[in-house]
């Protein structure tokens, strides 16, 4: 079940399900070696697909044992990273006033002085300013390749490489993912709680695909409340060398129980391409009437 505390910053939605939603269990968790990429594509990846964590996949990487936040703050502290709450209007800061910020926060909560949401590194998109960093971690074999990479060009490539960080009690609200894409997430320092909702539960609920994307005001969708009895959903709770794997177009919102680090990484193969293909031209065709 999901992880409870008195915490003012957490989101309703999350208590509301917990009361009325039905609970379909925890991710599978699994271990790298115990999976070739064709057996993780047809038990997980393969259309609907299903959320798991996988232990392992991280071993190797140089993020798993380098990226600190005192890592962080001496060797990036001068870049400047987007920072706000659960996908509102973003501020910057430099990453170095960042940490400060997160540990004076941790520290605060720690004494109860905090009953309000914390600013939160929702994606740091780093690719363009401080490639380097791209030599800290691996796309995992166990996916097979990102065709992004392997066929796109570069114009269509989404970017969808970035880091999180946050302090205990973030918020994302609950979203799918952009282009259809496939989603994993590395968990690098701390821990986060995802709650899961497959899409077939809570068809009809969004208006359009900006709501889909979290689009909607506050951290309760209303209609999403209101027929809630109805939404069933999976639960995880993820710690430090762990990898989650999010099928495209699953719902997820995430809290940080711990001050936590993460590298987020959304891809394309052949499980989803139509998916991304068709979700590519629409966004396209809306952007030349818009323009028109």
């Amino acid at each position: 079940m999901l992880e409870t505390d008195t915490q003012p910053t957490s989101s309703p939605l999350r208590t509301v399900l917990e009361e009325r939603g039905r609970h379909l269990g925890e991710f599978d968790r699994v271990h790298v070696r115990d999976f070739s990429p064709a057996r993780f594509r047809k038990e997980y990846m393969r259309l609907p697909g299903r959320p798991v964590v996988i232990e392992g996949a991280l071993d190797g990487w140089r993020a798993r044992e380098e990226w600190t936040f005192d890592f962080f703050r001496e060797r990036f502290g001068d870049a400047r990273i987007p920072v706000g709450v659960v996908f509102e209007k973003k501020g910057t800061m430099r990453l170095a006033e960042y940490v400060d910020y997160l540990q004076e926060r941790s520290a605060a909560a720690a004494r109860g002085e905090v009953d309000d949401l914390p600013k939160y590194l929702e994606g740091w998109y780093f690719k363009q300013d401080r490639p380097e960093l791209a030599d800290y971690y691996d796309f995992p074999a166990i996916f097979g390749p990102c065709w992004f990479k392997r066929y796109f060009p570069k114009a269509w490539d989404p970017d969808g490489v970035g880091i999180l960080i946050g302090p205990r009690g973030a918020l994302t609200k609950l979203h799918n993912d952009g282009q259809s894409s496939h989603n994993m997430l590395a968990q690098l320092q701390g821990r986060k709680e995802w709650v899961v909702v497959d899409p077939a539960e809570v068809k009809g609920v969004f208006k359009d695909f900006r709501e889909d994307a979290g689009g909607y005001p506050g951290l309760d969708h209303p209609a999403l409340v209101e027929r809630v009895e109805q939404v069933g959903y999976t639960t995880a709770t993820i710690g430090p060398g762990d990898l989650v794997f999010i099928p495209s177009r699953f719902y997820h919102m995430v809290r940080t129980i711990e001050d936590s680090i993460s590298l987020t990484y959304n891809f394309m193969n052949g499980t989803n391409a139509r998916r991304v293909l068709w979700d590519l031209f629409r966004t396209r065709v809306r952007n030349m009437v818009g323009r028109g």
